[in-house]
């Protein structure tokens, strides 16, 4: 059911609605099953925080230790 052309205060009713073979109203024809009214509250968007962003690192070649090689490595 498009409700999007209605307006405030407007409503579609049993009645209102096409019936088809496939289905039968089993309910009086002037029950409101539609009704357009304004929203009590309108409620605010709220703001999100920005959350700091951590900077991951890669590993790359100048992470490495810089240096002497391991002692293992030197007496070979």
């Amino acid at each position: 059911m498009d409700v999007t052309e209605l307006m405030l205060g407007q409503a579609i009713r049993l009645r209102d609605v096409a019936t088809n073979p496939k289905w039968k109203a089993v309910t009086d024809p002037d029950v409101m099953l539609v009704h357009i009214v304004t929203p009590r509250a309108v409620a605010e968007p709220v703001a999100r925080r920005r959350q700091p962003r951590r900077r991951q690192r890669a590993a790359s070649p100048r992470s490495f230790k810089k240096g002497k090689p391991e002692k293992a490595e030197e007496e070979k």
